[in-house]
């Protein structure tokens, strides 16, 4: 196996020259077939953008969904299946044809935003099938682009491929990953293995996690409260919505904090949820103590996507929580050791690669070879 990685590039108008330079800061080495209506620009481009790039013959007369056809069979053949394209006009056109390729083999699509900022990427499973690999290739993900990804283990609408706005992953295919590919204990991220773990890997020097660590993020009458009681620094993306439609993401919040740090955001910086009503506070008298509690409003934290990093910025593990009520999450000890140990616990990539950064392609061409591959190894 070596180190570059074969991928399909699929231009239906909407690349832009930004989500090209994008493409080519985060993969470390791309062997790229380019298919679509502008072709011959797009892999000049890229080719001036130090890509490996070759442009695969399309007819002229071609539609949107053959294209996109001929795109999937391109990445059949190439044997590893990651395809890049931009924001379709018709997101539920792709998702069907993306249902009939995965009958027989798996992909990861990639929808990269015209902007260029991806920051934040979402991996989405096309179908529940899938939600398995969601924390698998976002973890690669992860520590191949060396920036936060987000793992919410929803499953891909037509609506969040046409949006646009960020970076959009899909995960195709028909069956969960093996158990070579989860943590040793055979658990499954959404049930992790509660209890403090210590740090491993090669490139990892462990940190210890205080029983009374936590990150804390709380809807206030005033705003957001955050807080990173950790050793580590974090970067937090609170998803924010209204109350009873959980659901549905209507603003987010974006903060780093370093370890020991805490912040407040204003009401009027929560984008649409500050015309939203807020929480009231309210004291509560327990038997020892009185404590403010907030209760009530319209504003409600859907989740927190959490990154967690060292002293370099390096990414060690990302990770989602979600809130019971929607004013309050708090991630415990307990919490961010199932986090990390989810990362850095052995598994069959980890340990055939322990360098994972000496040759940053190798970890994704594996990841990609292994789910091409296991809607065949699943039937067989």
């Amino acid at each position: 196996m070596t180190d570059v990685v074969p991928a399909v590039v699929l231009d239906d108008g909407s690349l832009t020259r930004s989500a090209l330079a994008r493409l080519t800061s985060i993969y470390p080495a791309l062997d790229v077939h380019v298919i679509g209506l502008r072709a011959d620009l797009i892999s000049s481009l890229l080719t001036d953008m130090g890509v490996r790039a070759h442009q695969a013959p399309c007819t002229p007369s071609a539609t949107s969904h053959d294209r996109l056809e001929q795109a999937i069979a391109t990445v059949d053949t190439l044997g590893e299946g990651l395809l890049l394209t931009g924001p379709p006009l018709d997101g539920a056109d792709m998702l069907r044809v993306l249902d009939d390729h995965t009958r027989d083999r798996g992909l990861v699509l990639h929808v990269l935003a015209p902007s260029g900022s991806g920051s934040h990427a979402r991996v989405l499973a096309q179908t529940p099938e899938a939600r398995g690999w969601v924390p698998v290739v976002g973890r690669v993900l992860a520590q191949t682009w060396g920036e936060y990804v987000s793992t919410t283990a929803g499953t891909a609408r037509a609506e969040d491929l046409e949006n646009g706005t960020t970076d959009v992953v899909v995960v195709a295919v028909r069956s969960g990953p093996d158990r070579s590919l989860l943590p040793t204990d055979g658990t499954h991220t959404a049930t992790r293995p509660r209890g403090p773990s210590p740090l491993q890997g090669p490139s990892r020097a462990p940190i210890a996690i205080g029983a009374a660590d936590i990150v804390h993020v709380e809807l206030t009458e005033h705003g957001l409260h955050l807080s990173n009681r950790t050793s580590y620094d974090i970067r937090l993306r609170v998803r924010l919505g209204a109350v009873g439609d959980p659901s549905r993401d209507i603003a987010t919040v974006e903060r780093s904090l370093s370890s020991h740090q805490e912040a407040t955001v204003d009401g009027e910086d929560l984008g649409a949820v500050r015309k939203l009503r807020p929480p009231d506070a309210v004291r509560r008298h327990w038997s020892h103590t009185t404590q403010t509690v907030f209760e009530g409003g319209e504003r409600r934290i859907n989740g927190v996507d959490l990154c967690y990093a060292d002293t370099t910025g390096r990414v060690l593990a990302t990770a989602s929580h979600g809130s019971h009520r929607g004013l309050v999450v708090g991630v415990t000890a307990q919490d961010i050791a199932a986090d990390l140990a989810s990362t850095s616990a052995p598994n069959a990539l980890a340990a055939r690669y322990a360098a994972e950064r000496a040759r940053p392609g190798l970890e994704l061409a594996a990841l990609l070879s292994r789910l091409s591959t296991c809607t065949e190894q699943q039937s067989s």
